[in-house]
């Protein structure tokens, strides 16, 4: 299950190339190496499961979430990629895409940007 996830909030002109290496690094870079990584002994079991934690936001996309939309999809775009490569064997690879769940922090975001 590739869960982890980082973001940050601001228009692509100001958006810190720092902050967007490091959300393809943790949003992208370490699914794709944990799948590299896990695949092999799958294949030795003949067995596996992979579910890649995307997001509405591999659909859709928003302002102001320049890496989270991109990493996102692009996490979509791998889960298709690694499932039609893992067809012929008994692994799966699938990605949930969840929408946003009202919390107290998503309310004041949401009251701020309308």
């Amino acid at each position: 299950m590739n869960n982890a996830v980082i973001r940050y909030f601001g228009t692509v002109e100001d958006f810190a190339p720092e902050h967007w290496d490091e959300a393809l690094t943790v949003n992208l870079s370490a699914p794709f190496h944990t799948i590299r990584l896990f695949v092999p002994g799958m294949k030795a079991k003949g067995w596996g499961r992979i579910v890649n934690m995307a997001s509405i936001y591999s659909h859709f996309a928003t302002v102001n979430r320049i890496d989270y939309v991109t990493t996102k999809t692009a996490l979509l775009g791998l889960t298709r990629a690694v499932a039609l490569e893992l067809a012929q064997t008994n692994i799966t690879c699938n990605a949930i895409c969840p929408g946003t769940v009202m919390t107290p922090a998503i309310e004041r975001r949401m009251r701020n940007e309308m």
